[in-house]
């Protein structure tokens, strides 16, 4: 390949926020569809079944093809009345199941694990928490924390050789601009009822040396890029 045909993380960037919105669409249909027909209960499996040909048939219909369907669709919709933090939390000890072996290892990789320690410390806590007293921004700074690991493992999925390198990048920009955000919603919590003044230092020194650590491993990334391509 051409160094002139190899993409930056700008360009990675720009085709990594059309498919976000590609799919945007997609479950924006598929959460149209769920509205006006609720699935059945998760132990109804002849339902369950009948209701996932429904569903794809209709997202035929909206125009899109049977590969994008089945790559793209929840696998299942159930409920089991656990809250938005239960479910990432759950997901988060999904995510060392990622099929990432040709780049190594995802646990190998110190700034995953840093991340991920993060992660798995403030989603402990907050799912600790009563559910009265989880607010709104308490939501928002636990959805900004997840992104840390998720796009960190992205990044390290997409690879490291010169053609794939920049979305490595791009991912990893991804998880430093949520740990930024979730840096100024930590602030806006420090007054919150459910935060301790002992909590609080915690979490605000485990967040400030993650954000660190993603922002020099961004320009580690750079460094390898620019290596590769002179």
């Amino acid at each position: 390949m051409h160094d002139d045909d190899i993409w930056d993380e700008h360009m990675w960037e720009s085709f990594l926020k059309e498919n976000d919105e590609r799919i945007n669409r997609f479950m924006d249909l598929v959460f149209s569809f769920v509205g006006r027909n609720p699935p059945p209960e998760f132990r109804d499996v002849r339902g369950q079944k009948r209701w996932k040909q429904d569903l794809r048939q209709y997202m035929r219909d909206q125009g899109w093809e049977n590969d994008e369907i089945d790559a793209t669709i929840p696998i299942q919709f159930h409920f089991d009345g656990k809250g938005p933090i239960d479910d990432q939390l759950a997901s988060l000890h999904q995510m060392d199941d990622l099929d990432v072996d040709e780049n190594g290892p995802l646990q190998s990789l110190p700034i995953y694990e840093m991340v991920q320690n993060l992660a798995n410390l403030v989603l402990e806590w907050a799912n600790a928490l009563p559910v009265n007293v989880k607010d709104s921004v308490l939501v928002q700074f636990c959805n900004q924390i997840m992104l840390l690991p998720s796009n960190v493992a992205k990044g390290h999925g997409i690879g490291y050789e010169k053609e794939t390198i920049g979305g490595n990048i791009a991912c990893v920009k991804r998880a430093l601009e949520a740990a930024n955000i979730s840096l100024s919603l930590l602030s806006e919590m420090k007054t919150g009822e459910y935060m301790s003044d002992e909590i609080f230092r915690e979490l605000a020194e485990n967040a400030y040396e993650t954000r660190n650590a993603l922002g020099l491993h961004v320009q580690s990334l750079r460094n390898q890029f620019n290596l590769g391509i002179d």
